[in-house]
């Protein structure tokens, strides 16, 4: 541990670390953090100091550079305000990301024995959890070979996914095969975040992270024939509590941008309605129909349509109170933030269930071009 570990740049201080753990790589010249510590007063203040001082002990200092060439730079930071502590983790991306694992918890206080030692056990079963990971980190930091801007592993930066422990061996296996290579952007838009362009077992495939997905609607609409959504290769929950779904990256594009400003093909649109009716049959709702989640491919002469994007399907709720109809673990409800754009379907409001009749109105708003539509924001417009 360096504690009060300074960092000067053309004789001015710059940064002042409470406490660092800095570990060797492969090559003992140079290191990486392992842990960062920072005690501030007032509570939250060392949650940014900590992230910051980390960041320009990084920039500025030519023995972190080896690991950060070569690692995403994992690092457990521990911040106490006064008699509170917290436990967080970065990685380092495009930016740094921090990841709070605690909120502060009470080092002290009054309270009786019994209310003590439960307190005690509690603390002390984080800070059991903290040296494991730290040796772990210790660990994987000696096997490191660290690199330059001209060696430098591009691989650092794309996700590194870790299944639950729960996760069955199947599922391990199938993780085997997947690699990823970028982020999936579309033309001169901005990447998103979520969505990457992988191989899975060879075959092209996109990867999207998302925190809530319906496995059953894109499975059920991937399994028709002709299929009416991707090929759906695995889905499985990670650390963190997210879905990785993994499915065949399509060469189509979606109606959006193939129809801008013209009215969707019948074939189009027949090929929605058939895929919505192989739904609502099922007592699905897909709850999300916009011509952004249409895929479009011209195929002798006609163009035919699958569906993407099932973060907000599954099974359609009776109830109109979300209590009663067991709002977790029942179907898709709107937003509570949504905002109704005018000309939005009227029975469409912010904490309502989402039913079969939405869908079916939303492509009846989206088809025309001489009717007021949605565009991929929820901005209204008129098409022409």
């Amino acid at each position: 541990m360096k504690e009060k570990h300074q960092l000067h740049l053309d004789g001015r201080l710059i940064a002042e670390s409470d406490g660092a753990v800095w570990v060797p790589l492969a090559d003992p010249t140079q290191y990486a953090i392992a842990l960062h510590y920072e005690k501030k007063v007032p509570l939250l203040e060392g949650d940014i100091q900590s992230a910051l001082t980390f960041r320009k002990h990084v920039a500025h200092t030519p023995q972190l550079s080896g690991a950060a060439f070569a690692t995403c730079l994992p690092c457990i930071h521990v911040t106490i305000a006064g008699s509170y502590i917290r436990f967080s983790a970065s990685m380092l991306g495009e930016e740094l990301f921090v990841h709070h694992y605690t909120d502060y918890l009470s080092l002290a206080g009054p309270g009786d024995l019994q209310y003590i030692r439960r307190r005690v056990d509690h603390i002390s079963k984080h800070f059991d959890v903290v040296r494991e990971a730290l040796q772990s980190l210790r660990q994987y930091y000696k096997g490191v070979q660290p690199r330059s801007r001209d060696t430098k592993d591009p691989a650092r930066l794309r996700p590194n996914p870790t299944l639950r422990p729960t996760s069955t061996r199947s599922s391990h296996t199938r993780l085997e095969g997947l690699v990823f290579e970028d982020r999936m952007s579309f033309g001169d838009m901005q990447y998103n975040p979520a969505l990457w362009r992988a191989r899975y077992r060879g075959r092209p495939a996109l990867v999207k992270f998302t925190e809530r997905y319906s496995v059953r609607t894109h499975q059920l609409l991937a399994g028709c024939s002709p299929p009416k959504a991707p090929e759906l290769y695995f889905a499985e929950k990670i650390v963190g509590g997210i879905w990785m779904i993994v499915m065949k990256r399509l060469k189509e594009t979606n109606a959006e941008n193939t129809f801008l400003d013209q009215a969707l093909p019948s074939s189009v649109v027949n090929d929605v309605k058939a895929a919505l009716d192989v739904l609502h049959k099922g007592g699905l709702v897909f709850g999300d129909l916009r011509r952004s989640n249409i895929m479009v491919q011209l195929e002798n002469d006609v163009y035919r349509a699958k569906l993407i994007d099932f973060d907000n399907s599954g099974r359609e709720v009776a109830s109109d109170d979300p209590a009663a109809a067991e709002y977790e673990a029942g179907g898709p409800w709107y937003d509570p933030f949504l905002n109704p754009w005018p000309g939005l379907p009227q029975e469409i409001q912010p904490s309502k269930p989402m039913r079969a009749a939405h869908d079916l109105a939303m492509l009846e708003l989206i088809s025309p071009s001489d009717r007021l539509g949605l565009n991929e924001q929820g901005q209204v417009f008129w098409s022409k």
